[in-house]
């Protein structure tokens, strides 16, 4: 009895894979089937070629596992993520243009945005800490995406070789002097990414308008050096340089231009809490940078903030709002 026993068990397990690979086979089938009547002659010999290759890895996985003994829900598992990588591969032979955000090295913040068409890629990233974009290019090659890193003078300066898997990216930065190997992880957004504008360089001005109360007379000079952007800063006191830096936040889609080692005039940060019995008040350290919101050809910076938040950025001027026009 007992040998019977094992033996029915055995042929139940064995009837249970071959149901699975049934079920997957006519799967691949209904959906070959489907696809025959709506697509043209060129796309159909595209799809039953995806088809073959899909039942040809559900064939190899369900028959190595039965093999193995493996469990039902194993079976499925190793099935899905086979499915996944093979769209994930699928994907990268059509033209694309996407956003990413993510890391390098686990803790640099950055923004890729890749375009292909036929294979050939192009496209940019930026360190959130300076916004400027970096040039790429590359090509898909065996199923992953190689792109070459130029800087300013159009040298190539790193190697990014990544693959995806679903909506993630990951792979290495590769430094072409140093051989330094870095991790990139990514992951795709649907956020947009707002352009620099064209622009940049040039001497950004307030406008006098002699019916205004306060008028300020403000001059803010932009310069590009080697793929660096700088600024010369001058009022009726002060004449300052520095390292231009810019803010762009692809949630909101506003870019935010940073001037660099300009210190505040005043700052007391949140105060809206102060009657409170626990309250202590605390000297803060001035902040050291001066941002503005940045379209084409004008920058607008808020020089102060309100008695819940009180702060005063510029004291050359007594605006709230300061514009520089180009």
């Amino acid at each position: 009895m007992a040998s019977f026993g094992n033996f029915w068990n055995g042929a139940v397990a064995k009837f249970k894979v071959l149901c699975i690979f049934v079920k997957a086979w006519c799967w691949v089938f209904a959906t070959f089937l489907s696809l025959r009547t709506l697509c043209d002659t060129f796309e159909r010999q595209k799809t039953e070629r995806n088809m073959k290759i899909k039942f040809i890895l559900i064939t190899i996985i369900i028959l190595n596992l039965s093999c193995n003994s493996k469990s039902k829900d194993k079976i499925e598992n190793n099935v899905t993520e086979n499915i996944e990588s093979f769209d994930s591969i699928n994907n990268l032979t059509k033209d694309f243009e996407k956003n990413y955000t993510g890391t390098i090295n686990k803790k640099i913040n950055v923004v890729f945005h890749l375009k292909s068409i036929n294979g050939i890629i192009n496209g940019f990233y930026f360190y959130q800490e300076k916004g400027i974009d970096i040039k790429l290019k590359g090509k898909i090659l065996n199923n992953k995406m190689l792109l070459d890193e130029f800087d300013f003078f159009d040298n190539k300066v790193a190697q990014i070789n990544i693959e995806t898997k679903g909506k993630n990216i990951s792979g290495n930065w590769i430094n072409s002097k140093t051989n330094k190997n870095l991790k990139i992880n990514l992951q795709e957004t649907e956020n947009k990414i707002v352009d620099l504008p064209k622009n940049i360089e040039g001497i950004y001005k307030t406008e006098i308008d002699e019916n205004e109360v306060e008028t300020c007379n403000l001059m803010i000079k932009i310069t590009k050096k080697n793929g660096e952007y700088y600024y010369n800063y001058k009022s009726e006191s002060r004449n300052l340089n520095g390292k231009v830096s810019f803010s762009r936040n692809i949630e909101e889609n506003e870019i935010y231009i940073v001037l660099e080692g300009i210190e505040w005039s005043e700052y007391s940060g949140d105060v809206s809490n102060q009657d409170d019995e626990n309250y202590e008040e605390k000297e803060l350290e001035l902040p050291n940078e001066i941002d503005g919101l940045f379209n084409e050809n004008e920058i607008t910076i808020q020089n102060y903030g309100n008695a819940m938040n009180y702060y005063v950025k510029l004291n050359d001027c007594g605006k709230k709002y300061i514009e520089f026009k180009k």
